[in-house]
């Protein structure tokens, strides 16, 4: 704007729309105080033809004062929005007085008023570009600082001291955390600046300025990119000299906690008494070489001063590692580490180990759990906080799942955490009731003196922390589950309980209270039981507890455990205990959880009386399955295992369903087939399964289907190199309005067919043969289901259809006998289909 246009042009524009209007409107700045407050309007063009153009703001400078706003302020008086807008923003002048003076108290309390809180904060730096961010002005500012080191160490303790003096809601650890961060961000891209970019500050940057509390708005100026004017703006190419000496504000930080004595000081005499250390070393080593050296500040022409700015010095080092005799939170030191490189000092064997060893203490006295392990880690100070002294603090504070990161990588302190963890367990099965051998309980009594009980061993919810913190580690040691006998008790006897409940639970629903009515359950009982007789022990003493009327007697006579079952029965409550503690947790009868809750509408899926399952696991089975899929145009598939929880090896396929679309449901046993001497028998499975899933005249159809083909894969390995074709998965199946529909199978049962899935048996142990009939019954449906959701798809013209590739029909099913019944031995023996 011309000088023609207004008279004004050398005042300064600020903020007095409405916040809406942040982005464009602007007015002159403020009255000097001696005058009344008067509110000032823009001057008039004297050309009225020419419109008058105001200057406008940068979108980022927008978006952070905006940000820093409340709800009550974007919507309030444009005044005032104005007065909270200058007063929040920290702006480019502001910013450089602040680091030409070193003043960090004024700094911390600008950005406390300006970014109020953590939420703030991120909300703030989310809109901002990276440029405009605070550590990144920060960054680009420091040069101004007579000494950037000690100014970033100040405003560490100047920030610590805000916020422990102050009890404000808002001043959390967290925006703590978040604005020591950033000075140490910015610091660290300082130091990593280039050579060929270092800033000289000009000898105007060093001469006091008034620090402002209001944001004033310059009009934006053009960029000249051909001349190069003489500014106050950072000199890249000439580098002139600064004579101005500035200290910054005292910090007591000597050994001896002098108040007189101040970082400047300290690395003042540092400095001198490395220059003369190096300039005599530098003098000898001329004489030595009889020729002159060239530093890199000479072949760059960088003044020395401007060098020891952005170098990091051993006394900025010193001085970082003694604020921990002065500041209250030792957090603040941890997020300085890496900046100022403390870890070389720190760690095992180095000048301040000590320091270090103190650190690590002071956080986890502060409960900073995982930045004190990550400490004694980085530091290499394992032999300060030995293992079961660690393990005994953390799992106390319930922190045990950090342990297995302490020891993570170090093959012995992991093997010493899994032995202490071993013995702690022990003792909550070295009661009087015999549960384990005497061989497992050696050394009990030297073992209490040593390692004493945890003070809530007694409480289940301790002892699952203790028993889940060593499942990686073992998986890292690859070690055998029954290596730590007393861990892998443990862990057995929580799922034997969880079992036990589980299936109280599901009686009490149905009100049926019968074995045979617990049959999915049961089978899993005798699957963990069948490991140690001490958890066939515990199954007993879990019924007898939760009062069972028929189970002590039924799994007693099952598990030959009579006489332990008439010993405990005759116990009082109070001698019922399985370790060392009075006053253990026994189980009770719990509410039936909601999943067990039946309503009485509900109506089950039923197998067609057509379609019956038949178990393959011999050489005739799998010949007639094979000859019976050569004429199958569309097929259901499903397969089934044990759950993981109930078992300590490796997970694997127990049964493959196979519904054919001429009635036959094949349960293909492949617990049996796995097995080594039935090699012959699996490879003819592999390659009648290869030939089904690569035919492209059968689709193929299931549901989330992922999971079961990878867990088949890892036991058939073959099946990584087939070349599926049409194998259509009803997990992306909707309803005919193209709505998602939930619940799994079982939903999608519920929508197309109008029936509920019956999923009792769902965990049960499929390893188990022969099958129960509720088994074979629950794995036939699972798969035949499939097939009739494709016939009410073909009925109703679903467009899910067009994913799926037409076939012709078959012929009307055949009825397929009953397992047990002798197949008929087929009349050609297909090779391929």
């Amino acid at each position: 704007m011309s000088g023609n246009d207004s008279d004004s042009s050398d005042d300064d524009w600020v903020i007095t729309s409405t916040a809406t209007d942040l982005p464009t409107s602007v007015t002159t700045s403020p009255s000097p105080p001696s005058q009344p407050p008067q509110q000032r309007t823009l001057p008039q063009p004297t050309n009225p033809k020419k419109p008058l153009q105001r200057p406008t703001v940068s979108q980022a400078t927008v978006r952070t004062i905006r940000a820093s706003l409340s709800k009550s302020q974007l919507a309030g008086d444009p005044h005032k929005t104005r007065s909270a807008a200058e007063i929040n923003y920290i702006s480019q002048e502001q910013l450089e007085s602040i680091c030409s003076s070193m003043d960090s108290h004024l700094l911390v309390r600008r950005l406390v008023e300006t970014y109020k809180n953590a939420e703030t904060f991120l909300r703030i730096k989310d809109i901002e570009t990276a440029k405009m961010t605070f550590d990144a002005r920060l960054s680009e500012t420091l040069y101004l600082c007579s000494d950037p080191g000690c100014f970033i160490l100040d405003f560490i303790r100047a920030l610590d001291s805000y916020f422990s003096q102050r009890r404000d809601r808002d001043l959390t650890p967290k925006f703590r955390r978040y604005l020591v961060q950033a000075a140490c961000q910015a610091y660290q891209t300082f130091l990593d600046t280039p050579p060929n970019e270092y800033k000289v500050p000009n000898k105007t940057h060093n001469k006091p300025k008034a620090i402002t509390t209001t944001t004033t708005l310059k009009h934006p100026e053009e960029v000249d990119l051909i001349s190069f004017p003489d500014d106050d703006e950072p000199n890249l190419i000439s580098f002139d000299d600064d004579d101005d000496d500035h200290s910054p504000p005292p910090l007591s930080l000597n050994p001896n906690n002098d108040l007189d004595v101040t970082i400047t000081e300290i690395l003042s005499s540092n400095d001198e008494e490395d220059e003369d250390d190096t300039s005599n070393d530098e003098d000898e080593d001329d004489i030595e070489n009889g020729m002159a050296k060239v530093t890199f500040a000479d072949l760059m022409d960088i003044p020395a001063e401007t060098l020891d700015r952005y170098r990091l010095k051993y006394a900025h080092q010193e001085s970082c590692i003694h604020l921990l005799d002065v500041i209250s939170s030792p957090i603040l030191i941890y997020y300085a580490m890496g900046v100022f490189k403390l870890h070389s000092l720190m760690a095992h064997d180095c000048d301040y180990e000590e320091e270090g060893v103190r650190l690590c203490q002071m956080l986890m006295q502060h409960k900073h759990y995982n930045e004190a392990i990550s400490c004694i880690r980085r530091l290499d100070l394992f032999h300060a906080f030995p293992v079961e002294q660690m393990a005994g603090d953390m799992i106390s504070n319930g922190m045990s799942n950090i342990m297995p990161v302490y020891v993570s990588g170090h093959e012995a302190l992991q093997r010493q955490l899994l032995d202490y963890i071993n013995r702690q367990l022990r003792y909550t099965f070295a009661g009087s009731l015999g549960i384990v051998s005497e061989e497992h309980l050696k050394d009990l009594e030297s073992d209490l003196q040593r390692v004493p009980p945890l003070p809530r061993l007694k409480e289940r919810r301790f002892q699952k922390d203790l028993t889940s913190c060593c499942g990686k580690i073992m998986q890292e040691l690859n070690e055998e589950p029954t290596a730590y006998y007393f861990i892998w008790l443990s862990q057995r006897y929580a799922c034997l309980r969880w079992i036990i409940m589980e299936r109280a639970a599901q009686q009490s629903a149905e009100n049926d209270y019968s074995v045979s009515s617990s049959s999915n359950y049961n089978g899993l009982i005798d699957l963990v039981t069948a490991d140690d007789p001490a958890l066939a022990k515990l199954a007993i003493k879990e019924f007898v507890d939760i009062g069972d009327p028929v189970a002590p007697t039924y799994f007693a006579g099952r598990l030959k455990q009579q006489q332990f079952f008439v010993q405990y029965y005759q116990r009082p409550l109070q001698d019922r205990a399985v370790g060392i503690f009075k006053g253990e947790q026994l189980s009770q009868p719990r509410p039936i959880p909601s999943r067990h809750a039946m309503s009485n509408d509900d109506t089950f899926y039923q197998l067609p009386a057509h379609a019956r399952p038949v178990m393959v696991d011999n050489q005739q089975d799998l010949l007639y399955m094979k000859a019976t899929l050569a004429k199958t145009r569309v097929c259901g598939l499903d397969t089934e295992w044990v759950p993981q929880f109930a078992r300590q090896e490796k997970l694997q396929t127990a049964v493959m369903q196979i519904a054919s679309d001429t009635g036959f449901v094949f349960l293909v046993d492949l617990a049996t087939l796995l097995q080594p001497t039935h090699v012959v028998l699996l490879q003819d499975l592999d390659l009648i399964l290869r030939m089904l899933f690569e035919a492209d005249h059968i689709v193929k159809l299931a549901y989330d289907f992922g999971g079961d083909f990878n867990l088949l894969g890892q036991c058939m390995p073959s099946v990584k190199k087939w070349s599926t074709k049409h194998l259509v998965d009803f997990k992306n199946l909707r309803t005919a309005d193209d709505k998602p529909i939930t619940g799994g199978l079982s939903g999608t049962v519920k929508h197309f067919l109008g029936v509920s899935m019956n999923k009792k048996q769902q965990l049960s142990n499929w390893e188990q043969r022969p099958l129960t009939v509720d088994q074979a019954t629950y794995a036939a449906s699972d798969a035949f289901c499939l097939l009739q959701i494709y016939e009410v798809l073909l009925a109703t013209n679903h467009s899910f259809l067009k994913s799926i590739p037409r076939v012709a029909t078959t012929t009307s099913p055949t009825p397929s006998p009953p397992i047990g019944y002798a197949l008929p031995q087929p009349e050609q023996d297909l090779f391929q289909f």
